[in-house]
């Protein structure tokens, strides 16, 4: 699944995305395995007028834009 982002009047000069994701809905950390279901940071391509990003099922996506 994706999804435009769209920022008239502003421009973007970096997009960082942050995603933390599971396999399906009921992936859980626990003691065996504490980094089951962690944090990933990647970069994503904008242009002009925002970006597109594709988004996994069962995921927190946060984009913090500059």
């Amino acid at each position: 699944m994706g999804f435009e982002i769209n920022v008239q009047g502003k421009s973007i000069s970096n997009g960082k995305l942050i995603r933390l994701s599971a396999k399906n809905g009921k992936e859980e950390n626990t003691i065996d395995n504490p980094t089951n279901v962690h944090p990933t940071e990647t970069y994503i391509t904008t242009s002009k007028g925002g970006a597109v990003v594709e988004t996994p099922a069962n995921s927190l996506n946060i984009f913090p834009l500059k």
